[in-house]
């Protein structure tokens, strides 16, 4: 299984989306990125259920352990909730050229 593009549709209307990549070959870990949802429709479960999918596609490629970068105050709290532990903090910068 190589990388896929998920995406969560409601009425034919793609309300989040997001991405994810399997290393099984090189060190049985799932990679998600980019998970995001249509802010008029955020607190509804969509990036949440595109996260439990995710973890279904592992499992059943028989890889157990996930790893997700995730914004501190917005989907943070929802992969803590569904069993993601915190391994390290990131800091982000920019440089205006």
């Amino acid at each position: 299984m190589g990388s896929n593009n998920l995406s969560k549709k409601v009425e034919n209307c793609v309300i989040a989306s997001t991405w994810i990549k399997p290393e099984s070959e090189v060190d049985d870990v799932g990679y998600f990125y980019g998970g995001s949802t249509r802010p008029e429709l955020r607190g509804k479960g969509a990036y949440r259920g595109l996260v439990a999918h995710r973890l279904k596609l592992l499992k059943n490629q028989n890889i157990e352990k996930a790893f997700i970068l995730a914004r501190k105050d917005t989907s943070a709290p929802i992969c803590r909730n569904l069993g993601f532990k915190v391994a390290c903090e990131v800091m982000s910068y920019d440089f205006s050229l």
